[in-house]
């Protein structure tokens, strides 16, 4: 099962439980695909994570999740999304014309030359989507994810948490009324979001893609 648009891509999707791990959570969205060279044309998503592919209203597959897993990097990495603007039609615009994004001075090489390769216009040159399958195996061994993860760990949940969170009462009716109201306030905003995306005509006719 493939969610779009990619859970992890946007960080109010991801939470941290008790231990320390994080946590996907909203599968609103989600489509079976039966194999690798399946394709869905489904025009969904949070405006400023949709990859080029979607917005063009071209058939995709899981080259979107690649897409959105280098959004999610970049913001993780600077606070903000490579893309964005106040104006849902320049953020497309942004996406659809590649726009020039920067990095703060304080990110590696490394890290900008992996965030660059997931976030990569042309699928067939994307991290993740050459031509032997669009798989994680080539991700995970992308030298940024092999010299800082250890995937072994992670799975295991044998490597420490950098971050725990202290006095969280998880079965309490006060956190279950907080998380509640926070997940309608998020459920509202999205929807909003998808309704004005179906409505809004991104490209003029004469706008070129780069």
């Amino acid at each position: 099962m493939r969610p779009y648009p990619d859970p992890c891509s946007d960080p109010k999707t991801i939470l941290l439980t008790d231990n320390g791990y994080i946590k996907l959570c909203d599968f609103a969205f989600a489509k079976l695909l039966s194999s690798h060279s399946s394709y869905t044309y489904s025009i969904v998503g949070v405006p400023d994570i949709m990859p080029p592919e979607i917005l063009l209203g071209r058939p995709y597959s899981f080259s979107v999740d690649w897409w959105q897993l280098g959004i999610a990097m970049f913001e993780m990495l600077t606070s903000r999304t490579p893309f964005y603007s106040p104006s849902m039609f320049q953020t497309h615009k942004n996406v659809l014309q590649n726009h020039r994004y920067e990095f703060p001075s304080h990110i590696s090489s490394l890290a900008r030359c992996t965030c660059m390769m997931l976030l990569q216009p042309n699928i067939k040159k994307r991290l993740g989507c050459s031509l032997t399958g669009m798989d994680a195996k080539e991700v995970k061994q992308n030298i940024w994810f092999k010299n800082h993860v250890d995937w072994t760990a992670i799975i295991e949940r044998s490597h420490p948490a950098p971050y725990r969170m202290k006095n969280i009462e998880t079965n309490s009716n006060k956190t279950m009324s907080m998380l509640n109201t926070i997940e309608s306030k998020w459920l509202d905003e999205y929807d909003q979001a998808v309704r004005s995306l179906m409505n809004v005509n991104f490209l003029d006719e004469n706008d070129s893609i780069s």
